[in-house]
């Protein structure tokens, strides 16, 4: 036998890159599709792999999307906890919102999806308590930072904050509202601050 007639050993993708891939490829697909009318395998053909590589990394379309839902919120809790002022953390997310405009639309499906089935709404709380907490954890730091007492726990302020990031998303997504600028005037109010 000659060397020609040996077959190339093909290269073992990364488990790590198939997972990122499906996911990136699961974000555009739902994005695009929406949630309840994309399947699994739309997702793998979308990122190049077979449906058992997405059933090998993901019990399912939930499991991506909560996957998606950890990246999401990993992203803005780490612009909240590497903001200096209030200002600067409605400036982060809603960039952070505006980079993604269909992420908004999405949660909002999944949410809807979610509210009909008591353990997936359950999940769904379990997998937004971190963002509200490391939230809360950066009002704490930034009231701590310029000696002053929040007008409410940090937790509730996380709470309010998220959710009027996320409406003032909705609204910008649906009528072009002034959320990107709005969200950093009002968030120094909501944390006591004042404004300069």
């Amino acid at each position: 036998m000659n060397q020609e007639q040996i077959a190339p050993r093909t290269r073992r993708t990364p488990r790590a890159d198939v997972r990122a891939g499906i996911l990136e490829a699961a974000a555009t697909v739902f994005a695009d599709q929406g949630f309840a009318a994309t399947s699994v395998d739309q997702v793998a053909a979308a990122a190049g792999f077979s449906k058992g590589a997405v059933y090998s990394n993901f019990a399912g379309k939930d499991e991506l999307f909560f996957a998606i839902l950890e990246q999401r919120s990993a992203t803005r809790a780490r612009l909240a906890a590497e903001a200096e002022d209030a200002r600067t953390v409605g400036r982060g997310l809603a960039e952070a919102h505006d980079a993604d405009p269909a992420w908004i639309v999405l949660l909002i499906e999944f949410w809807t999806h979610a509210l009909r089935d008591a353990a997936l709404r359950e999940r769904l709380e379990e997998h937004r308590a971190p963002l509200r907490a490391e939230i809360a954890r950066a009002i704490d730091d930034l009231a701590a930072r310029e000696g002053r007492q929040l007008p409410l726990p940090a937790e509730d302020l996380a709470v309010a904050a998220i959710a009027m990031t996320n409406g003032l998303t909705m609204e910008r997504t649906a009528d072009g509202a002034p959320g990107a600028t709005l969200l950093p005037r009002i968030l120094p109010l909501l944390f006591g601050e004042v404004t300069r």
